[in-house]
């Protein structure tokens, strides 16, 4: 595999210069891009670029992110300013906080450069609390009895499945999904099997 031509850009003094030992050791072409430069005018040619949020607000990432594609590898050092569905969104293939290990944020390069998609465990751990904390809010509204049927039928029980288990006839089923889905917002019963794999309500 040809090497990519990789930049750094906006990380503060002391670990710029820990990624670019870091970088230097794996035998990687390096553009250490000068910090003045602004990331909405940074037009250097590159395959992969280590952006460093330092002193960047959340809207500069985006909008940098938005008009190059070469972004790949992020270097978080405030993770919670950041919404890590929308940088993921927006084509960043790995993630790191900047004081992850060593061997941590070397994988992740190597995925990078890869095309692969990589996210730190200090990342991932933020990113499943918060997960949680969204699926309580959007369920918050539910009574503990509809909480119980959209579990099952997340599982793909049927409404007589569900009836039996719950001890409920099945007009009562109906009602209670019926009114999970004008709660939440839903338009068709499959929504609320996606709905509730995708806000962490099953496992």
């Amino acid at each position: 595999m040809i090497s990519p031509t990789i930049g750094v850009l906006g990380l503060p003094f002391l670990v710029k210069q820990g990624m670019l030992k870091m970088l230097s050791q794996e035998q990687l072409d390096v553009i250490s891009l000068p910090d003045q430069r602004s990331l909405t005018t940074s037009d250097t040619p590159l395959q992969l670029l280590v952006l460093g949020a330092s002193g960047q607000s959340p809207e500069d990432i985006y909008r940098y992110l938005q008009a190059h594609s070469s972004i790949v590898l992020l270097v978080l050092l405030d993770d919670a300013a950041f919404d890590f569905k929308k940088l993921t969104a927006l084509g960043v293939k790995a993630i790191v906080n900047w004081d992850c290990p060593e061997e941590e944020i070397a994988t992740a390069l190597h995925m990078a450069i890869k095309g692969k998609k990589y996210i730190c465990d200090r990342l991932l751990d933020r990113m499943l609390v918060s997960d949680h904390s969204e699926a309580n809010t959007v369920t918050s509204e539910l009574s503990s009895r509809e909480k119980e049927v959209l579990h099952r039928i997340a599982y793909g029980l049927t409404t007589h499945e569900v009836a039996d288990e719950l001890h409920l006839s099945m007009h009562t089923v109906n009602s209670h999904r019926k009114n999970i889905m004008k709660k939440l917002d839903l338009k068709y019963p499959s929504q609320l099997i996606a709905f509730a794999w995708q806000h962490g309500l099953v496992k």
